[in-house]
């Protein structure tokens, strides 16, 4: 159950490689197969685990605001979640907003595929 859900020290998981009796085997399965190409899916994996809570982390007080809206009122869509963000933002000290407005830049992994980091003094 733990590998189903990712939750063991690889975030991948198995139940994405799952094909059921009757099927093909399909990608996942596929990239799983070879141990390089898994140790990589796992890194990137990683890598934007670590660049996804450090985005919310930053961004805590939009992340908040939504919490509050969505509390308020059960659902909010389009133009009400966009006026949620935006008051959050107003409240935001000058020097915070485009602190946390700063791109994270894209590296390449050794298979040129595209992998972000938060690690912005890394070229």
């Amino acid at each position: 159950m733990v590998g189903s859900f990712g939750m063991g020290s690889s975030l991948v998981s198995y139940d994405a490689a799952d094909n059921g009796a009757h099927s093909a085997p399909n990608i996942v399965a596929k990239v799983l197969s070879n141990e390089d190409a898994k140790k990589e899916v796992d890194t990137l994996l990683k890598l934007h685990r670590d660049q996804i809570a450090y985005l919310l982390e930053a961004n805590r007080d939009l992340v908040e605001a939504l919490r509050d809206a969505l509390l308020e009122r059960e659902e909010i869509l389009g133009d009400d979640i966009l006026a949620a963000i935006a008051e959050a933002e107003a409240r935001r000290p000058a020097q915070a907003s485009s602190a946390t407005r700063v791109p994270i830049p894209a590296k390449r992994s050794s298979s040129g595929i595209a992998a972000s980091t938060c690690d912005e003094t890394s070229e």
